[in-house]
């Protein structure tokens, strides 16, 4: 069901030099680091209008974004996401792509219609509208959970952004850029949403709008 799905993500954005200031906070509330560091790669997809940038922009109670994934250098299985969000709550509808050569240079045109072949139909005919490629992103990721298991943390550090304007070919070398900003990020679901307040009432952060995706195209369109 999609409600089972629905999750609540609250967004922190600060910078590497107060990381240690997170994990002793993190120690002190009994979370613990669940899964090995990894890098992040996105690729995001929009329509020419930048409908999904706007929306985000203009905090639509329902909008959306879509991008591949790959995690390291592991580029024979990836990730097709859209990411669903409705009011405070979000899901996501995940489509593993396996031996998609994605590499610096090659066509965006040919990258776009290999996906497109992978994907089941109605979602290759949804994606039809907003397959131009934006923007590139990559960073890293650690992962901790508390102990009644309810609550998630992730932080990223090293976010590089990679524009994509002005070349038909993919580029996933040079970057347009590096960010010493760290994004800290809460999830649960939706039944948990309540005991944020509680739990996190000493974070040592205070909460903000974040989209790594919104803050590239921001950057690389100069507003």
């Amino acid at each position: 069901m999609e409600s089972e799905k629905l999750r609540q993500e609250i967004k922190f954005n600060t910078y590497s030099i107060y990381e240690n200031n997170i994990l002793n906070w993190l120690a002190l509330n009994n979370f613990h680091e669940t899964f090995k560091k990894r890098h992040i790669n996105n690729i995001y997809f929009d329509d020419l209008n930048l409908q999904c940038l706007m929306a985000n922009l203009h905090g639509d109670s329902n909008r959306f974004k879509i991008r591949l994934r790959w995690y390291d250098d592991n580029f024979d299985k990836l990730f097709f996401e859209i990411k669903i969000k409705k009011n405070i709550f979000g899901y996501k509808k995940i489509y593993k792509i396996n031996d998609l050569p994605v590499y610096h240079g090659i066509s965006k045109n040919h990258l776009i219609s290999l996906i497109e072949k992978k994907l089941p139909r109605d979602i290759s005919i949804r994606f039809d509208r907003f397959k131009f490629i934006q923007l590139v992103n990559s960073y890293d990721r650690r992962y901790y959970l508390s102990s009644d298991k309810k609550f998630r943390i992730t932080i990223d550090k090293n976010i590089q952004t990679f524009d994509q304007k002005k070349s038909g070919s993919l580029n996933l070398t040079h970057k347009f850029f590096s960010q010493d900003k760290m994004v800290v990020e809460i999830k649960c679901k939706k039944l948990d949403h309540k005991q944020v307040i509680n739990l996190f009432n000493d974070f040592p952060l205070r909460a903000s709008k974040n989209s790594k995706y919104v803050d590239g195209q921001r950057l690389s369109l100069g507003f």
